[in-house]
């Protein structure tokens, strides 16, 4: 596995986004980190909407607060981040891993989460209204107090 990016690397390349989605592409640079390894990393209110960290590890992350609406995020794993109060609203997360993840009040509306697994997180208060969670597992999971109005749960696992 390559070694963690650098926070200097991760800050540099969360400035270039943030420029990119000021002046709608013509100046930055979109931030793409497919496969990067983020791994403790701190990105805590970043605005990281239409991103793509596909296959991206973050685990134990710090992206409390972050946007990370239309994000591509397929087959990424958040397993054991803090994602309180994060943003992924209209996000690919296909095949993500949150297991042990910490996401209260995360919203996740109309999100593809198909084959996402969520084994053992908190998600106290999240929304999935419209979400696509065709075949997730929630195994463990603390669903308490969050709203799935129109959410997609063929084939998902929802018990102990």
């Amino acid at each position: 596995m390559a070694e963690p990016l650098s926070a200097e690397a991760i800050s540099a390349a969360i400035e270039a986004h943030a420029r990119w989605l000021e002046t709608d592409g013509a100046e930055g640079t979109r931030l793409e980190m497919q496969g990067a390894n983020l791994e403790y990393a701190m990105l805590f209110e970043a605005d990281l909407r239409r991103a793509d960290l596909s296959g991206a590890r973050l685990f134990n992350a710090n992206v409390r607060e972050c946007l990370l609406a239309e994000a591509m995020l397929t087959g990424t794993s958040f397993e054991g981040a803090s994602l309180v109060n994060v943003i992924f609203v209209d996000a690919e997360l296909e095949g993500a891993n949150f297991d042990r993840a910490v996401a209260p009040g995360g919203l996740f509306r109309n999100a593809n989460l198909a084959d996402a697994s969520f084994q053992h997180a908190n998600l106290l208060s999240a929304e999935f209204n419209g979400a696509c969670l065709r075949q997730a597992d929630f195994t463990d999971a603390n669903l308490a107090g969050g709203s799935a109005v129109a959410a997609d749960f063929s084939g998902a696992r929802l018990t102990e």
